[in-house]
């Protein structure tokens, strides 16, 4: 995994809780702002697991101590995916482990159409029915021949230009 650059770690540190000892801290436990919505009451207060916990608590339990591979979009990489290497890597040293937890992650880039990233929130988000509705029959394509999984998977973005 690329290390990530000084501008990366600034933006993040730069969004300093006022609670943290130091500001590249990362919360393996957030304090409820409200009691409203899933919370627990632990020794250490009311609130619950941080983002980053959550997904290595969820990865432990469904696919145990060991990846061979992990994926994720390259917005992913820093801080979310190396505190999660940090976090996995800690347990896993304890339980008898050689320390590494996945040997291989795998960012992808995103799919742009007209130069905004496509998402379901944006409403630009391309389905096998608009792929089908573009003359791209996708139940003839073989796993791995997609075009638009080659372009996601790609170490650059892509751009997909005025798809109307």
């Amino acid at each position: 995994m690329q290390a990530a650059t000084v501008e990366e770690e600034s933006q993040v540190v730069d969004e300093v809780d006022n609670l943290k000892k130091d500001p590249r801290d990362f919360a393996l436990w957030k304090a409820a702002k409200t009691h409203n919505g899933l919370v627990w009451s632990l020794p250490w207060g009311v609130g619950r697991p941080g983002w980053h916990i959550e997904c290595s608590a969820m990865t432990h339990h469904v696919l145990g101590d060991k990846l061979d591979v992990h994926t994720g979009g390259v917005d992913l990489q820093f801080p979310h995916h190396n505190n999660e290497i940090a976090q996995c890597e800690a347990h896993n040293c304890g339980c008898g482990h050689d320390g590494e937890w996945c040997k291989h992650f795998v960012h992808f880039g995103h799919l742009y159409i007209r130069g905004r990233k496509m998402s379901k929130s944006l409403k630009n988000f391309i389905g096998n029915k608009e792929l089908t509705q573009l003359g791209i029959q996708v139940e003839d394509l073989a796993p791995g021949q997609s075009v638009v999984k080659f372009l996601a998977l790609a170490e650059r973005e892509a751009a997909l230009e005025d798809i109307d």
